[in-house]
């Protein structure tokens, strides 16, 4: 009988350590949906950091910024409208594609590809590294 009594205790709590470790393991590898990347996303240089670009929707309250902001559009299915900041403040727009794997979203356009890590991601705001 205290050994049935045992063997259930111990049954639980490697359960329990068994879940947590899984738990832990997972929000580590965690993936994003894409779903949550569609749209437009401008970025927000004021925010950036030398260790982050961060982005916001194009409906964000932004503060005046000279020339324009680096803008990209990520539909559904994959593609990808890139605009950036030019030659006399002028934005110079490409085509291309987009992809997420995981944490990892890749940009192809104009023969360039940049890979970006997701750092955090909501309805409000898109930080890559």
């Amino acid at each position: 009988m205290l050994a049935f009594r045992f063997l259930s205790i111990f049954s639980i709590v490697t359960l329990i350590i068994f879940t947590i470790s899984c738990a832990s393991l997972s929000s580590t590898n965690k993936g994003y949906s894409a779903d949550l990347l569609v749209g437009d996303w401008v970025h927000s240089q004021e925010e950036s950091t030398t260790r982050e670009n961060i982005f916001r929707p194009n409906n964000y309250n932004f503060p005046p910024a000279r020339g324009s902001r680096d803008k990209m559009t990520l539909e559904k299915g994959g593609a990808l409208s890139y605009s950036v900041n030019g030659p006399n403040d002028q934005p110079v727009q490409y085509k291309g594609t987009w992809l997420l794997s995981g944490k990892q979203l890749v940009l192809n356009y104009d023969k360039k590809q940049l890979k970006y890590t997701i750092v955090d991601i909501s309805n409000s705001i898109l930080k890559l590294k």
